[in-house]
């Protein structure tokens, strides 16, 4: 799942839900350390069952942690930039036009932004690692998939598979760190999987531009189905369930199934509507959006009333929780196009080869790999 943190000189707070848990304990929380405020959505992330020590993660149990987790977000992130490198070379090899090759960093995105919040929940019911590992086997297997690919619907068919497992291991990924890192070091933990992060930015387009010239596009998902599979054997002997922070078996109540069904079809007709808003008449995507909005409306006035919320809205309380998601998703919304885009271009129009494209699309992941340490410490330091 994905978290939101706050952490001020030592007393880090993290507010979960599928997205970002909402925390439905029927009992004690498992966890230790005082609750906040926001008792109903927030809690105190510190390590966990720190009553007995046995089970608190160590220092050094940390940083292999970390490392499972950086691994897998890793690979993740690097496809996102090395597929949009190959995207020109498939489209020649299969003749596909734009709207056809689009479908494949299409079916990828739709997957993910439909599966992302639910699986937040999931893993708290089924164990963060063996959803980790689920997820990292289900990424490999579509990786592999997609490197066999003999024509366009097998190939987005794979992508779509990859997409979800990627989706489990990204929602994971965050919180695992938060409960493995000590409060007075969680700006760092989060701020060094960000680097990882960056760092499969900057790998994606590099290694994808050199691998589709030298040994074809399908090579590049080879290697991702080969590292996905190393970090999935890491994630299977390092992970410990109770160390990690999975809740205890009883301790989570209810699952809002209606919610998560609501919300993956509304995402899904969001994008696809303003994917093709242009090629088809408005009679279709006019009401496409109106049913998003409907949807969207259901799932808020659902989330606001059930006793077991998918997404809990008073989260959006905090205003640093709010600002924090706002600036997220402009983030994104500004940096996604590139990476499709721009290979288009530059391949295309400008006649640049795959290895020369590598080079061009990696400056802002630069900035994000560097950033990412130097601020998470800085929140650990002012907060």
């Amino acid at each position: 799942m994905l978290l939101f943190c706050t952490a001020e000189k030592g007393q880090g707070t993290c507010s979960i839900g599928q997205f970002m848990h909402t925390g439905r304990s029927t009992g004690p929380d498992t966890r230790s350390g005082p609750q906040s405020d926001f008792a109903h959505h927030t809690v105190s992330m510190t390590q966990p069952n720190t009553e007995n020590p046995t089970n608190a993660p160590s220092d050094n149990y940390k940083w292999k942690a970390f490392s499972v987790m950086a691994l897998g977000l890793f690979f993740g992130v690097m496809d996102f930039g090395g597929a949009g490198v190959a995207i020109p070379t498939i489209a020649d090899e299969f003749g596909l036009e734009l709207g056809k090759a689009s479908l494949i960093a299409l079916g990828f995105a739709i997957a993910i932004s439909a599966v992302l919040l639910p699986v937040g929940g999931i893993s708290d019911l089924v164990g963060r690692k063996r959803s980790f590992i689920t997820g990292g086997v289900l990424y490999a297997i579509g990786a592999a998939g997609a490197a066999v690919a003999p024509e366009i619907s097998f190939l987005v068919a794979a992508r779509i598979v990859s997409a979800i497992g990627a989706a489990t291991v990204m929602a994971n990924g965050m919180a695992i760190v938060a409960v493995v890192f000590p409060a007075e070091e969680r700006g760092k933990g989060m701020g060094l999987i960000t680097s990882a992060v960056g760092l499969g930015s900057i790998a994606g387009p590099l290694v994808a531009g050199s691998m589709v010239d030298g040994l074809g596009w399908r090579s590049f998902f080879v290697l991702l189905a080969i590292g996905t599979g190393a970090s999935v054997a890491w994630a299977a002997i390092i992970l410990d369930e109770e160390k990690i922070g999975t809740p205890r078996a009883g301790s989570i109540r209810g699952y809002d199934w209606t919610g998560a069904l609501i919300s993956a079809v509304a995402l899904t007709i969001l994008i696809l509507a303003a994917t093709f808003s242009t090629d088809v008449s408005p009679f279709i995507f006019g009401p496409a959006f109106g049913l998003t909005a409907i949807l969207l409306y259901l799932f808020i006035r659902r989330e606001s009333r059930i006793e077991f919320p998918l997404f809990d809205l008073n989260m959006f309380k905090e205003s640093q929780f709010s600002w924090a998601i706002t600036a997220r998703f402009l983030g994104f919304v500004g940096s996604s196009p590139w990476f499709f885009v721009m290979p288009f271009y530059l391949q295309g129009v400008r006649g640049y080869s795959p290895s020369e494209m590598g080079p061009i699309l990696i400056p802002g992941a630069v900035g994000f790999a560097i950033m990412g340490s130097i601020s998470g410490r800085m929140s650990d330091k002012f907060g």
